[in-house]
């Protein structure tokens, strides 16, 4: 039998809510963490899509403290499923080769195991969020770490603020992946 379960995973800016049929996403949501009604609703939707199944539960992953508490508060509200947190209930299934006083996000470890058991070799893993991070997974699936930058909007955003003449602009969102100018 397949485990459903809800998947959520809450960012330093947005939550991502997802239903999840054995290893299959069927539905994937998404909102600015300030906008706790509409993470209820998605949240809600969620359930109605594996809330019957006897087996289902939450699993959260989380780098944001102060929204996971709430997040988890209004689980207990809406809905009467057990939770699981990646790398404290549930491990993070990756190899770790860092400083022994390291602290990595879950974000990263969880973007790492997943593009390493995608691809099957050494990779490098982009994540371009509120933060932009570049990590290295070695041949054997061993996360080493990487860097951290500003994400876009902090980018953008520390110009508009540090500069005499630049507005404040909001990245957009290209209409397709690969640019054919610079504009």
């Amino acid at each position: 039998m397949e485990i459903e379960f809800i998947g959520i995973s809450v960012g330093n800016s947005r939550t991502r809510v997802g239903a999840f049929r054995g290893d299959k996403l069927v539905e994937s949501t998404s909102a600015f963490n300030d906008d706790a009604e509409t993470i209820g609703q998605q949240i809600d939707q969620a359930h109605g899509l594996v809330g019957e199944h006897p087996d289902a539960r939450v699993v959260l992953a989380s780098v944001n403290p102060d929204i996971e508490v709430r997040v988890m508060e209004g689980l207990i509200d809406r809905i009467q499923l057990p939770v699981s947190r990646m790398g404290q209930d549930i491990p993070v299934p990756i190899g770790r080769q860092l400083d022994h006083e390291t602290i990595v996000g879950v974000d990263r470890l969880l973007n790492a195991a997943a593009a390493y058991d995608v691809l099957e070799q050494a990779c490098v893993v982009v994540d371009a969020g509120t933060a932009m991070t570049v990590d290295f997974v070695d041949s054997a699936g061993t996360f080493h770490g990487g860097a951290i930058a500003p994400g876009a909007r902090l980018m953008l955003a520390a110009l508009h603020e540090h500069t005499a003449q630049l507005p404040d602009v909001t990245p957009a969102v290209p209409l397709e992946p690969i640019g054919h100018n610079t504009g």
